[in-house]
């Protein structure tokens, strides 16, 4: 199940008051020209910050970030250099001492190698991972070199001061790699428990010394779904799961232990997408498991967390990035003290982005979806009835305003939008997608987000903007600001919009069935009335819905 969500700031947590106009209605439910003020709420967006670590960057290509919290505060790493692959790179690292901001990165380890008669050669580094031990361990910082993934071997430093000095590196065991991609993980006293992965099969490995001795496992897979770079998640009890990346089947897997991480089986496929890039996840506090990941099958954009409850059943809570310029890739994720999630991940390999999210703001799950992707339909339905609707909720239809027109397009909900000047012009002309959310009797809907996924052609309408009513359509109170598409005009899958967010709309909250939710998306401008004007809700497909609601009904 599919969820997108619109950003409308990702400003560090203040509070915006929007002045809105509502328009009032007469009986019909036409505009009646009358308007008033109503300052709507748009603040509680989970983003808490986004940020670049590197002002400027030191090298011309970035990659592969890890990040950690240490006593001190946090510290990212990457790969950089002239390009992957080439002898130049090595590993970078940043600190951000107290908060006090990401000092200058500083190359910590190269991959000038001592050969057997006695000159040296410099080989490519690859994916570092930091990893601050517990009960008075190091800071250590895995990493790999060699000239290519096959041949590489594993590396390790350490740091006592957190991230300040490094120790001299050291080569791990043959056949030891340390961390592929993904972080470690704690288990027992000083147990680290590593996710690795070798030619396309994974891999455990762990140390109980801080690294002085390892062990790992067999091979955990075969080559019929080729697998790499899992990360660790917990269920108590000694249960752990393993997600992460495939090579081919654009699916994320899942494995499964029961025995804190010594065997593993019930290796499948979870119904999230993946375009052969890396992802990680990380247990939270409150029990919930987080994933980050392309949610895509071809590309690394957009970039999107997803919760799971079980590790099976997987929903989107946010699009971080979401242009078809691509590039945002091999994230990493931690959860620091303070109950926040901190993410790195490659931007574009300009630039290592760091975005920080409060988990408690990801509330809500889907209530009500739309799904196209089935025989027979067309597109130019006259209505769409949601596909999923959560128990307690009647099912939701989905029509047009009488001021565009029905549309052909696969996969898709879909209308011509005629040409509209502004908001004012596109209401007056009923240019709107509208759907209703109602309650059943003895229950209590609340709305949190809303996520969709637009095919917008080259000459439609480019700026959109949601409006809910509950009074029975007379009047509708904006949400939010206009969003206008930048990209994607070319891409027939359309493009998953950022997320809407509503748990701050009071007016959305606790509806019981007496009342109901009208919720209309309009969208103007554009240049033409007659060709390549398609303003389309779509596409689906069997891993993505075209349009989520998500919230919480009560009884």
């Amino acid at each position: 199940m599919k969820k997108i969500y619109l950003l409308l700031f990702t400003a560090a947590n203040f509070v915006i008051f929007v002045a809105c106009k509502t328009v009032s209605r007469d009986e019909s439910g036409h505009p009646s020209g009358k308007e008033t003020e109503q300052p709507v709420n748009t603040s509680g967006s989970a983003i808490v910050k986004t940020e670049f670590i590197c002002n400027p960057p030191k090298t011309p290509e970035l990659h592969a970030s890890t990040i950690e919290e240490t006593s001190y505060g946090l510290i990212a790493a990457w790969f950089g250099g002239t390009k992957e692959k080439n002898p130049d790179v090595g590993i970078w690292v940043s600190r951000n001492d107290h908060n006090t901001g990401w000092t200058v990165p500083v190359e910590v380890a190269t991959g000038v190698t001592l050969k057997a008669d006695g000159t040296t050669e410099r080989y490519p580094c690859w994916n570092p991972v930091l990893f601050q031990a517990h009960n008075g361990g190091p800071l250590m910082l895995f990493y790999k070199v060699g000239p290519t993934t096959p041949e590489w071997w594993g590396m390790l430093i350490t740091s006592t001061d957190g991230g300040k000095t490094w120790s001299k590196p050291q080569r791990l065991p043959d056949n030891i790699y340390g961390p592929i991609k993904n972080k470690p993980v704690s288990i027992g006293e000083n147990g680290m428990l590593c996710p690795s992965s070798i030619t396309s099969r994974l891999h455990f490995e762990r140390t109980d010394d801080w690294g002085k001795t390892w062990t790992r496992t067999p091979s955990v897979t075969d080559r019929s779904i080729p697998v790499i770079q899992p990360s660790i998640l917990f269920y108590g009890n000694g249960k752990l799961q393993a997600v992460g990346r495939t090579l081919k089947d654009k699916r994320v897997f899942s494995i499964w232990s029961a025995d804190n991480g010594s065997t593993w089986s019930n290796f499948h496929l979870l119904k999230l997408p993946n375009p052969n890039s890396g992802t990680d996840a990380v247990t939270l506090k409150d029990g919930r498991q987080l994933l980050v990941y392309n949610h895509s099958e071809d590309f690394r954009s957009p970039l999107n967390v997803a919760l799971s409850d079980d590790g099976e059943n997987w929903y989107q809570v946010l699009v971080i990035e979401n242009d078809k310029d691509g590039g945002y890739s091999y994230p990493a994720v931690i959860q620091t003290k303070d109950g926040l999630v901190h993410i790195t991940y490659s931007w574009r390999r300009k630039n290592i982005k760091h975005v920080v999210i409060d988990p408690a703001k990801l509330t809500g799950k889907p209530i009500l979806a739309w799904n196209f992707e089935a025989a027979g339909i067309t597109g130019a339905e006259t209505s769409s009835t949601s596909t999923f609707t959560v128990s307690g909720l009647e099912k939701a239809v989905l029509s047009r305003g009488a001021g565009i027109t029905a549309q052909k397009a696969s996969n898709s909900f879909a209308a011509a939008f005629p040409v509209n000047a502004d908001l004012a012009a596109a209401e007056a002309g009923r240019a709107y997608y509208q759907l209703t959310v109602k309650a059943k009797n003895g229950y209590k809907v609340s709305l949190s987000s809303i996520g969709i996924t637009l095919r917008v052609q080259t000459d439609a309408p480019k700026t959109y903007l949601w409006k809910y009513s509950v009074d029975g359509g007379y009047n509708f109170t904006p949400i939010g600001e206009p969003y206008t598409v930048t990209s994607g005009f070319t891409d027939n899958n359309g493009l998953q919009q950022p997320q809407l967010e509503l748990a701050q709309v009071k007016g959305l909250q606790q509806v019981d069935s007496s009342g109901k939710i009208i919720l209309r998306l309009y969208a103007w401008g554009g240049n033409s009335v007659t060709a390549n004007n398609g303003f389309r809700i779509g596409k689906s497909n069997a891993v993505t819905d075209a349009l989520v609601i998500n919230g919480t009904v009560i009884k």
